[in-house]
C-alpha cells in the first residue's frame, strides 16, 4: 500500500478525486437533473441519444488533435468547458438541455481526451505501472466516495452542481499544471 501511495504526488492525487467527482456527477446526477427538469423518459432519451451520436463523430476530431499537441488540446478544452457547469444551471427547456449537454460533453472531451493520453505516457516512465494505475483508481474512488457523502448531506443536485462548478474550477486549474 505504500508504494501504491507513493507513486505520484499529492497534487496528482487530487486531480485524479477531482477527476473522480466530475465523472460521478457527469456521469450520474446530470441525467437525473435532466429527468427531473424534463419530467419525461422520452426527452432524456432523445437528449442523450443525439449527443452521443453527435459525438461519435467529435471524438475523431479532438482525438486527432490531442495526438498532435495534448497540451493545447487540453489548455483549449480548459477555457471551452469552464462555463459549461454555469449554463447548465440556467438551460432548463429541452432544448437549453440538449444544447448545454452536447456542449459540456464536446469541451469535457477536449479535457479528457489529452488527459488521458498524459496519464498513459507518464504511467509508461513509471517503475511499477501497476501501482501507478492503482494509485490513480484509488483516488478516483476516493474522489466519488467524497462526492456520494456530499449528496447525502446536501440533498439537493441544484447545489450538487453548484459545488460541481467549484469543483470543475479547481480540477482545471490543477489539471493545466499536470505535467
Amino acid at each position: 500500500i505504500r508504494n501504491i501511495a507513493k507513486s505520484d504526488t499529492k497534487k496528482t492525487a487530487l486531480v485524479y478525486q477531482l477527476s473522480g467527482i466530475m465523472s460521478l456527477v457527469s456521469g450520474v446526477f446530470w441525467p437525473i437533473f435532466i429527468y427531473l427538469n424534463v419530467k419525461n423518459v422520452i426527452p432524456l432519451g432523445i437528449i442523450s441519444s443525439l449527443t452521443a451520436f453527435l459525438m461519435l463523430f467529435m471524438v475523431f476530431y479532438i482525438g486527432r488533435s490531442a495526438d498532435k499537441d495534448a497540451e493545447k488540446t487540453l489548455l483549449m478544452g480548459i477555457f471551452l468547458y469552464s462555463p459549461s457547469w454555469i449554463s447548465r444551471l440556467f438551460m432548463l427547456s429541452p432544448m437549453g438541455l440538449f444544447f448545454s449537454n452536447f456542449y459540456g460533453d464536446l469541451t469535457g472531451s477536449f479535457i479528457s481526451l489529452p488527459f488521458q493520453k498524459m496519464i498513459y505516457e507518464k504511467a509508461r516512465t513509471c517503475k511499477n505501472r501497476r501501482d501507478y494505475f492503482l494509485f490513480r483508481e484509488f483516488n478516483l474512488e476516493f474522489g466519488r466516495l467524497f462526492i456520494l457523502i456530499a449528496v447525502i448531506f446536501i440533498g439537493n443536485l441544484f447545489w450538487i452542481f453548484i459545488l460541481t462548478f467549484f469543483i470543475v474550477l479547481g480540477h482545471l486549474i490543477l489539471i493545466r499544471k499536470y505535467r
